[in-house]
């Protein structure tokens, strides 16, 4: 109770440091985050300032292993970062996220269960982290806006979109196109396939990853891994890409700059069906080596 507690507590703190300061607004603004969207959902700030998540953690009383495991707060040997060596060696505790955007993780009931910060500094790497697993979050079992899809629509969608980062979804949604979900970044597991094809009436998944090399390469692991999946007509896939001259590598860049109108008409108009990406791993030089799809390609074909 006490970590599932520590995390509406921090979302709290967010966003209401999100609320007050000017200047982190106007950035989004300009980053192209609507009003409208931050309200929906329910974007806040980590400030750079020492460590006040913890802070507040400990004026409340909560124990170090619960805000530990909710992955908020991380430990640090103290001597070892002073190059020193004792039996005993004391910790010291500093927040997971520093002076980045956060964009809460909601389960599938709307309660948010973990965080995503994206940096404000070209500096501060990576440029995107999430919320470690711990007992009520795990990546592989949660889709990023799988709630919002659910509340947007009085009936199931047509078809989903699956989208790899959360800004993805986050840009289309403000964009109007309201019926995509995400994979957190990581390669997508059966349960989030699932879930994916079962959240619209026509079982139709549409896979729209980063044009560079590791959204590609996430698209050849999701054929390698599922092959057997597309004899079973259990759902229909169509894969859509950024071509190359284009050069902007996800949904979240071509959307700020180009809006929803030309990437429906550029690129989601423009999908593929999962037959033709098949042929291109079996035939494209240098994908040869996934394994012996040759061997598939006949009997898949005949389910096309």
């Amino acid at each position: 109770f006490e970590g599932i507690s520590s995390i509406q507590i921090a979302w709290i703190f967010y966003k209401q440091f999100f609320k007050n300061d000017q200047k982190i607004k106007i950035l989004c603004f300009l980053r192209g985050f609507s009003y409208m969207s931050n309200q929906i959902f329910g974007v806040g700030f980590a400030p750079g300032i020492k460590n006040p998540v913890f802070r507040i953690f400990r004026k409340k009383q909560i124990s170090i292993e619960s805000v530990i495991e909710s992955g908020l707060v991380r430990s640090k040997n103290l001597l070892k970062a002073q190059k020193l060596v004792e039996k005993k060696e004391p910790l010291y505790y500093f927040d997971m996220f520093k002076e980045r955007i956060i964009i809460p993780i909601h389960n599938q009931k709307g309660v948010v269960v973990a965080f995503g910060g994206r940096t404000i500094d070209k500096k501060n790497f990576p440029k995107y982290i999430n919320s470690s697993d711990w007992e009520i979050f795990k990546k592989k079992r949660i889709l990023f806006s799988q709630d919002i899809l659910k509340s947007s629509h009085l009936n199931r969608p047509e078809i989903t979109i699956l989208v790899e980062g959360y800004l993805d979804s986050f840009t289309l949604f403000q964009n109007g196109i309201r019926f995509s979900v995400a994979n957190l970044g990581i390669g997508i597991c059966s349960y989030q396939l699932l879930k994916s094809v079962i959240s619209n009436k026509n079982s139709h998944l549409l896979f729209f990853l980063d044009s560079d090399f590791s959204g590609k390469k996430a698209v050849q692991n999701f054929f390698w891994k599922f092959k057997d999946l597309f004899t079973s007509n259990l759902f229909r896939l169509s894969v859509s890409e950024i071509p190359e001259y284009i050069h902007m590598k996800d949904p979240d860049e071509f959307s700020y700059f180009e809006g929803s109108f030309s990437l429906t008409n550029k690129i989601l108009n423009k999908s593929a069906p999962a037959l033709f990406w098949i042929e291109k791993l079996v035939f494209e030089e240098g994908v040869t080596s996934m394994g012996p799809l040759e061997s598939k390609l006949n009997k898949i074909s005949k389910n096309f």
